[in-house]
């Protein structure tokens, strides 16, 4: 029997087929036009918010304005840390600034404004000097002209000081004691063009106390040529970088209104600067545009800034409904391919497609090895081939990967282990650097004493000398006056003399005045000791190595350090017999000083310090114990780690033990040990070898 073509059951699924498919069609498109448009306008809305943020690296290059003030800053408060000072004069300052600026092409200036007297309380020998004003306040600014660097006193800088004074900037980080980002300022520059400078600013501080600031000049121009550059709805789409203060940093297309507040730009958007200040993202539409801010957070400064994204509305609606109508066209387009195709692929697909499924099952469960048997000219047939190609390459690649991935390791573990290396010769050179540099002024201010003390000291023993011997025949002249008074004088006279004697103390007084001189005499003699402590534990007129006696050595270093070890501990010296040995005694003066210290701050409240040496073999052995509150047992294996500290931030550098290791190990050839039980004490072990002769 044969069926008609409208009557066989292929031809009433392809009708059926079709019909379902018009009719599912027609309902997606109505949909479409009801829903889609409003999706594609989120979707276009959240692209402007996306392309806000992304445009907000900007935030990189101003905050390494930010980043040269702190490192500025971080060298110039140790001006006035006691704990770690620097000794920078004046001029120092002035050139480490103009070195800074010439590395810095991107800075147009550098300056630091330091309270009065604030700097070496010297102003006043400083007036009228280049980088000061008439007071002699340390204000330096450097400026970059084309080639030219140019030095003034930050008060003649129209920037930071228009009207002569320092601007309300100043007292702002003075008060909150954080950094600033100015408001950048329009000024004509060297070549006549129009700049744009805004000031990073950093305060120095040291453990709280305000005493100046340091400030980074920045161009700003290059966020105008990034607004010039950006592409967003062809030339409709704009950029707008705006500061915390409203004013417009970079405009696409518009250098005029660089410096004019946001709010007159967006007329119709009062609350505008509000949002701007919140720091936080926004998206809205007024007065037919649609805009997008993203904000800039720059260092500590609690300000942002924003970057925004702005289209006509008008732009955004003509493309968001070419995209859906672009969508519909494609969906009609893939409709009657469907409809065309589905039956005369349909089943021959579903073979082939059910087979490569399966294939890609395997592969997914990894069996790499797995291959398709499809012969077949046609597409499947195609893709079949490329998959028994893909999982071929995928093999090699596989394999590929996994020996770059075993060089990679080996590559990554080899320079971490160079690195390493090279990182602890920096810190251990930058210990003794520090070290060394320590050393040396405490030399200095040695030499300086012993210069400024002998000779006075020197006068006053020798007059004091002369005074007693003059007391003495005084108070001979005075007793033989005494006896012949006695004879010549009748008795009313007698006791008249006795009774002025004794109303006037004379006895009292000349015991008195003898004593007196003595006690004077013996302070004198403690000066001198004392000077001549300093002298010996600083090494000034020492050679570097020499004999020495170690017991000496720390009772020098014990004498240096009385005023700290009488406050906090009481010490206790068992002193063997030592023969003299070559050494460097300030470098063991100076490690024995570190240890004493960490034994001073480890102690609570009053405890105890025993030093103890003996002879052992060919090696002099030291023991410095006390009874603080100890180390952790995690802590002792870092304990003479460059840099390791177990104080509170800002309290010790992390060196003393470091260098106190870098000089018995490296400089003596001896050891160094460390016992310790926590709420006990500690005991630290030094063992030196016995050196007869220099050079051995």
């Amino acid at each position: 029997m044969n069926v008609s073509f409208t009557g066989s059951l292929k031809t009433k699924v392809v009708l059926w087929s079709a019909f379902s498919i018009l009719l599912t069609a027609g309902v997606i498109i109505f949909h479409s036009v009801l829903s889609l448009r409003e999706a594609a306008i989120s979707s276009a809305r959240n692209n402007m918010i996306a392309m806000a943020r992304e445009v907000s690296s900007v935030e990189n290059e101003i905050s390494s304005a930010l980043d040269a003030a702190r490192n500025i800053s971080n060298i110039l408060d140790r001006i006035k840390n006691p704990d770690n000072p620097v000794d920078l004069q004046r001029f120092e300052v002035v050139d480490m600034l103009l070195h800074f600026l010439e590395d810095q092409p991107d800075f147009s200036g550098l300056f630091t404004v330091w309270e009065p007297n604030a700097f070496d309380g010297l102003d006043i020998g400083f007036s009228d000097e280049r980088g000061h004003d008439a007071s002699g306040r340390f204000a330096p600014l450097w400026q970059r002209k084309g080639d030219i660097f140019e030095l003034h006193s930050i008060f003649e800088s129209n920037i930071q000081c228009p009207d002569g004074k320092l601007g309300e900037w100043y007292q702002l980080i003075k008060e909150h004691k954080r950094e600033y980002i100015g408001d950048p300022v329009l000024y004509e520059g060297p070549d006549k063009n129009i700049l744009q400078v805004s000031t990073a600013i950093v305060p120095i501080l040291v453990r709280g106390e305000f005493y100046g600031v340091v400030g980074v000049e920045q161009d700003m121009t290059f966020l105008q040529t990034m607004a010039d550059e950006l592409n967003f709805y062809g030339v409709a789409g704009r950029m707008v970088i705006v500061s915390h203060q409203g004013s417009i940093v970079g405009l696409t297309g518009d250098k005029s209104w660089l410096g004019k507040n946001i709010s007159e730009f967006l007329s119709g958007s009062d609350d505008i600067l509000a949002q701007i200040k919140t720091g936080e993202e926004f998206l809205d539409f007024n007065s037919g545009l649609f805009y997008a801010f993203s904000p800039v957070q720059v260092g500590k400064t609690s300000k942002p800034w924003s970057v925004g994204i702005i289209s006509p509305a008008k732009h955004l609606a003509e493309d968001v409904t070419a995209k859906i109508w672009k969508e519909i066209s494609l969906f009609a387009v893939i409709l009657l391919v469907m409809i065309s195709l589905s039956v005369l692929v349909t089943r021959r697909m579903t073979g082939h497609l059910s087979q490569l499924l399966a294939a890609m099952s395997r592969v997914k469960d990894g069996e790499l090895n797995h291959t398709v048997e499809i012969k077949s000219n046609d597409e499947i047939g195609q893709v079949a081939a490329i998959f028994n190609e893909m999982t071929a390459k995928l093999r090699e690649n596989m394999d590929t990967l996994a020996g770059h991935q075993e060089k990679l390791e080996d590559t990554v573990k080899q320079r971490t282990k160079e690195l390493k290396i090279a990182y602890d010769d920096l810190k251990a050179t930058q210990a003794q650097l520090l070290h060394k540099e320590k050393m040396a002024s405490i030399g200095q201010l040695a030499a300086g004493v012993a210069h400024e003390v002998n000779n006075p000291i020197g006068f006053v023993k020798s007059n004091l000398g002369a005074l007693e011997k003059y007391l003495q025949r005084l108070s001979s002249y005075i007793d033989i006056q005494e006896k012949m008074l006695a004879e010549l004088a009748n008795d009313e006279q007698a006791k008249e003399l006795k009774k002025q004697r004794r109303k006037l103390k004379i006895d009292m007084v000349q015991d008195d005045a003898t004593s007196l001189v003595e006690e004077s005499v013996d302070g004198v003699d403690r000066v001198k000791e004392i000077v001549q402590s300093l002298k010996d534990f600083s090494g000034v007129d020492q050679a570097e190595f020499q004999k020495v006696d170690i017991n000496q050595c720390l009772d020098e270093t014990v004498k240096v350090m009385s005023k700290d070890l009488d406050d906090k501990a009481t010490v206790h010296k068992k002193y063997g017999d030592l023969p003299l040995t070559v050494c460097a005694p300030q470098q063991l003066n100076q490690a024995f000083m570190n240890i004493l210290l960490n034994a001073v701050h480890a102690i609570e409240e009053k405890g105890v310090i025993t030093l103890n040496t003996w002879l052992g073999g060919d090696s002099i052995f030291i023991s410095i114990a006390d009874t603080g509150v100890g180390i952790d047992e995690e802590n002792i294996s870092r304990l003479f780690d460059p840099f390791f500290t177990t104080n509170d931030v800002g309290e010790g550098t992390g060196l003393g033990l470091s260098i106190v290791h870098d000089i018995i190990t490296k400089e003596h050839k001896g050891e160094i040990s460390v016992e310790s039980e926590p709420g006990t004490g500690s005991i630290f072990t030094i063992r030196l070898p016995v050196v007869d002769r220099l050079g051995d």
